[in-house]
Parts: structure tokens; sequence; C-alpha cells
């Protein structure tokens, strides 16, 4: 006998057929547990029990009911709460002479209608006598009884300088050394660092070569080739010296 709990009635009857079995019939009972709606229970045999072929099964499935909405309590009255607070009407200056403005205000007292702890937006007002209040000392304000700020001064464009602050010299190598020099702006005080070479080897002349030419005329030309120490440049000295035959010759 399969366990049928906790199906629909569609599975329920599946699982009898593929068991060789049959229902018999089928109940149902309503439910306010929603979890359960069209779920089977109570077969007529449990499960796992031993059955003739083509047995007649009877069991029942769940109804969900929803459970009847409770009656909406009756509407809250609005009450009055808190004390007296002050509520500015309106604002206006009052001009007494060179610019200066007095400052007033309309003032209202009022005390709030409340709705289950929350303000309603009502109110009752309990002192309204609208006299007009002075609300603080004569202040001159732009705009207001022909007062006017002064206007601010137009700063002077700065001119920048550029000004050393450090400077780092690297290794000789090659002939060669970095440098780097780190300048500040005299306006902004921003630093800046320009980095560059320069040359750090002190030459000297290497001879290279030698050549001298074949007596012509009397004159022997003679070439001797020099190189930079420093650059690696070469270049070519020539020279002429006279010659003949040797003192006493015939």
């Amino acid at each position: 006998m399969p366990d049928l709990s906790s199906r629909t009635p569609e599975e329920a009857f599946s699982l009898l057929a593929q068991a060789g079995l049959s229902r018999k019939s089928l109940g149902s009972s309503s439910t306010s547990n929603s979890s359960l709606n069209n779920k089977t229970f109570g077969q007529s045999i449990s499960a796992g029990v031993l059955v003739d072929y083509e047995t007649q099964i009877d069991y029942s499935y769940y109804i969900y009911v929803a459970p009847p909405t409770p009656a909406a309590p009756p509407p809250p009255v609005p009450y009055l709460f808190g004390g007296t607070y002050l509520f500015i009407l309106d604002t206006y200056s009052v001009c007494v002479g060179g610019g200066w403005s007095e400052p007033y205000e309309i003032r209202q007292y009022r005390t709030n209608y409340y709705l289950n702890g929350s303000p309603t937006g009502g109110y009752i007002v309990n002192v309204s006598d609208e006299i007009p209040y002075k609300a603080g000392d004569a202040v001159q304000i732009d705009g207001v009884c022909g007062y006017v700020t002064p206007s601010a001064p137009v700063p002077v464009p700065c001119s920048p300088s550029f000004s050393a602050v450090s400077s780092w010299t690297g290794s000789c190598s090659g002939g060669t050394q970095l440098t780097a020099t780190r300048y500040r702006n005299s306006c902004t005080g921003a630093e800046n660092v320009v980095s560059g070479s320069q040359s750090c080897c002190t030459p000297t002349t290497q001879f290279v070569s030698s050549w001298s030419g074949s007596c012509v005329n009397g004159v022997r030309a003679s070439a001797v080739r020099y190189r930079n120490s420093c650059t690696g440049a070469t270049w070519v000295s020539n020279s002429y010296a006279s010659c003949g035959p040797p003192p006493g010759a015939q």
C-alpha cells in the first residue's frame, strides 16, 4: 500500500493505479491552513500494508477556506495634544534710515490636533493678536531699504615666477649625468620637477693613427687621426713637410 499523505488527489489516484489499486471514494474537509490546501489525508489502509490486487481505497483531501475578516475598529477621534507653540504668519522689514532695516514678525500661538499619536495638520489658535513684533536689531541687507552691498575688490592677477627649491645631480656614467631641479610657482605654491642631463667628461685628445705619403716634388704630405675621449668623435690633422735627397747626395 503506497503512502498517499500530502499528495494532490490526482497524484494519489496515480499512485494507486501504479500499485494496481483503485479509489473507492474521495472525501474532503475544509481547513484554515493554506499550506494544506488540496493535500490528501486519512487513507483507509495505512501505508506499507500488503493488500490484494485491485483493492479499493478511501481517502480525503483538504480544501482551504480563508478565515473571516475581523470587523474594523471604529475610527479614532482627533484630540488636542501638546503645549501651545509659536507659528510665524509673516515677516517683513521696517526702514529706519541710512540703509538700515528692522525685522518684524506677525506671530500666532497654536495647539495641534493629533490622531493615533501623529499630528493631523489641524490646530486651534490659542492667542492671535497679530500685532507686529520686533524680532531683532537693525541690520543692513542688500536690496532692502536702499542698501547695496559694496562690491568686493577685484583681485589683482598674479604673475607667477618659478624659483628653484632643490636640485639633484646623478653619478657620471659614459660621460653623461642625470639632473633634476624642483621649482615652486610663486602664485599657487605648486611644485614641479624638471629633469635633464649634462656632460660630465673632461675631454682629452687621443691618438688613433697616422699616415705619411711619398715625397712628391720635394713635399711630403702626412696626416694624423685623433679621437675625443668623451664624445668619441674623430678628426684628421693634415701637415706638409719638404723632402729631398739627403745632403751630399749626387
